[in-house]
């Protein structure tokens, strides 16, 4: 994978983890992450009408599919945050993915990362799995694995799965169509399914973040469409399992921004994790 593709990645990892925390600061998690999708519809709409291409039956379907999968994803997102902590969600959502994608990439579309390319996507892995900790003390080591037993883990792990599982559909969309005017459909089908939610279940709710929380709305929308733009014309031309492990870095931004910003404790496994997830992406761009 080649390192200006990876740096396109980590800039996308910084903006996914900033669009994460406004989401975690907002009063309503559902309707914030609802809401600055739809912004981002409105914000691609005449980029994609510039782009217009026709597009198979195939590609009509994937789009379809990848569309409903991401609104699944938006759903369970909000519901993670609402019942869990930023540096619990994150973490394992994010850190999740690529072990779902490469088992689901391995399946269907044949891919089979090189030996230094699997030792980059588990050193990632391993980074994700210790930023979150409190110490590297026994008794801490294991606390992501207990924490499974609660509802914001599973529904992360679950959000985790459906990354990986819209990733690589999107793999294969690309094929059939422009990324812009393929990725304006996507949100759109996404927008569509999410509307009655905020129609008859949040009308409160969503009156409330349009007034408080506008800025962050459209700060949001703008970062979700920009950067997940990017991740659609990289894998173009690069494997769906190193991209999304690349995209793990992310979780470093996360750590990051909930010690600045969160006042989160800064730890040792935060500085190791991070190290350990830096390694993983020199070996992936050296594969």
């Amino acid at each position: 994978m080649s390192f200006t593709a990876i740096g396109a990645l980590v800039l996308t990892a910084f903006g996914h983890s900033a669009w994460n925390l406004l989401t975690k600061r907002s009063d309503d998690k559902h309707v914030f992450v609802v809401l600055a999708v739809i912004v981002g519809v409105l914000l691609l709409a005449p980029f994609a009408w510039l782009r217009a291409q026709p597009i198979d039956a195939l590609g009509w379907k994937i789009i379809f599919v990848s569309g409903m999968a991401q609104l699944l994803y938006y759903l369970l997102l909000g519901s993670a945050y609402a019942r869990g902590d930023m540096s619990l969600v994150y973490p394992l959502s994010r850190g999740s993915s690529p072990l779902f994608v490469m088992l689901i990439a391995s399946a269907w579309q044949g891919e089979r990362p090189s030996g230094l390319g699997a030792v980059g996507i588990a050193l990632i892995v391993v980074g994700v799995y210790l930023i979150p900790l409190r110490s590297l003390a026994m008794r801490d080591l294991f606390a992501p694995l207990t924490s499974l037993r609660n509802r914001a883990s599973q529904l992360a792990l679950l959000t985790g799965a459906i990354i990986a599982t819209y990733s690589a559909i999107d793999k294969e969309g690309v094929k059939h169509a422009d990324p812009v005017y393929y990725y304006f459909w996507v949100l759109v089908i996404s927008v569509i399914g999410l509307l009655p939610y905020l129609w008859l279940r949040k009308r409160v709710e969503t009156v409330h973040e349009l007034r408080v929380h506008w800025r962050s709305i459209l700060v949001g929308g703008a970062t979700i469409v920009a950067g997940y733009l990017i991740i659609l014309f990289v894998l173009r031309t690069s494997p769906v399992t190193y991209t999304t492990s690349v995209r793990g870095i992310s979780v470093v931004f996360g750590a990051v921004m909930g010690v600045l910003v969160l006042k989160e404790k800064f730890t040792v496994p935060k500085l190791i994790g991070a190290l350990v997830m830096f390694a993983g992406v020199v070996c992936i761009g050296l594969a």
